[in-house]
C-alpha cells in the first residue's frame, strides 16, 4: 500500500502506515525457517517467494515479534528458546 500511494504521489493515511507498521512484524513472526506462512484456520499455502517479496518492503525488518499483545497471541516456548 505505502508503494501504490508513492507511485501516486500521493501521501498515505498515517493510519494506515500504522496499521501496515503493525502487520509485518506479524507476519515475520508467523512466518516458519524455510520461508512459508503458517496455516490458521484453514488458510492454503502461501509461496515463500511472494511473502518475501512483501517483507522486502518492510522498513522494520529487525522488528520480528515474540508475541502479539493485541490478538492474544504469543509464541511458544522451545527447549529454552523463544
Amino acid at each position: 500500500m505505502r508503494q501504490a500511494y508513492a507511485a501516486r504521489g500521493a501521501e498515505a493515511p498515517p493510519q494506515l502506515l500504522n496499521a501496515i507498521d503493525r502487520m509485518l512484524p506479524m507476519l515475520r513472526m508467523m512466518r516458519h525457517g524455510d520461508g512459508s506462512l503458517a496455516l490458521f484456520n484453514g488458510m492454503g499455502v502461501t509461496r515463500p517467494e511472494i511473502l518475501a517479496t512483501l517483507l522486502a518492503y518492510d522498513d522494520a525488518a529487525w522488528a520480528c515479534r515474540l508475541h502479539a499483545p493485541h490478538s492474544g497471541y504469543r509464541a511458544s516456548r522451545r527447549r529454552g528458546r523463544w
